[in-house]
Order: structure tokens, then sequence, then C-alpha cells
């Protein structure tokens, strides 16, 4: 059993809100996650409790960080950037590949290399693909007002960038096997 609390919040500082919340709740939650709305000025902030009540830490402060600041980065920058530049895309990627290098810092409690690597994979994997959907769906990106690399210089540049992503992708994924991570 879990406990789920939704709040609404009408502010500009959702930022110090989230601190604040976690701060107080933190060592009680497993999930907060907030999202803001079309309007622009209303927060819906989602909260799961940990269902045994227990308010004992649940990670180290380094994964507790690291969760936050995706979160933060997801929906401070991220979310906002999407309709003012297609660079939104790497702030989505770095967001995207955070999971696996949280679990491992949850695990370990060190940001080492095999957690880079870890990240480095899904980010380096996340570009191409969102490039590659962005040129087959460019039209509907520019219908909902969203920027990215195909409509903002062209389908050309847009493949020498999947084409470099790729190839960045090869080399981690050998730099994994060099650390023992694969084969």
């Amino acid at each position: 059993y879990s406990s789920d609390i939704d709040l609404v919040y009408v502010c500009d500082d959702i930022e110090d809100k989230l601190f604040e919340l976690y701060h107080k709740l933190g060592r009680s939650l497993t999930t907060v996650i907030a999202n803001k709305t079309p309007e622009g000025d209303l927060y819906r902030v989602d909260l799961r409790l940990r269902p045994d009540g227990d308010t004992g830490p649940l990670v180290n402060p380094l994964t507790a960080s690291l969760g936050l600041a995706t979160v933060l980065a997801y929906v401070l920058v991220y979310t906002p950037l999407k309709r003012r530049s297609w660079l939104s895309v790497l702030i989505g990627g770095v967001a995207g590949a955070m999971p696996p290098l949280i679990g491992w810092t949850a695990v370990t409690g060190t940001l080492d290399p095999g957690g880079m690597a870890l990240f480095a994979v899904l980010f380096l994997w996340q570009i191409p693909h969102s490039l590659a959907i962005a040129m087959y769906r460019k039209e509907e990106y520019a219908d909902a007002g969203l920027k990215v690399l195909p409509n903002e210089v062209n389908d050309a540049y847009t493949r020498q960038q999947i084409l470099a992503y790729v190839v960045g992708l090869v080399a981690v994924t050998l730099w994994m096997v060099q650390l023992g991570l694969g084969g």
C-alpha cells in the first residue's frame, strides 16, 4: 500500500517549493513529480510516500541530489526550452539518462566510471533517436510550436549530428567492455 498526495501550487518559485517539500518529507518520499500546466502558472506536484511509514533515509545524499537535479532539470529547463530551442533535446537527454546513474549511485554510493558509462550509453542513444524522430515528424513539431534541429537548421546537419552521436555511442559501449560491464 502507498499513500499518494497531489498538491497544486500557484507560484513562480516552484524550485523553492520543491526543495522545501523535499526537506520536510524527503526521508519518507519515494517519488516526486512536478509538471507545469499549459497556462504556466500552476504546478501539479505528485508525491508518493513510503508504504511502511518509515522516515529513515531511502538513499544516500548523492543519489537524492541526482534525483532532485533530474526533476528540476526536466521541469524547469527542458519543458520551457522545448518551445525556444532545439537544444532542449540535450537537456531532455540528460534527464532521461539519469535513472541508470541514480540506480548506480544508490547501490554503490559513488559517482564512478561504471555509472557514468551507463549514463553515457543512454544519453548517446537518446539524441540520435530523438533527432531521427524529429526529421520524420518535423512538420508536426512545427505545428505544435516545438523547436527541433531539422526545422531550425536543416536535415543534412541533423544527419551529421546523428552520425556523431552514434559514433560516440559505439565508443562508450566499447569503454563498458573495458570496464568489465559488458562483453
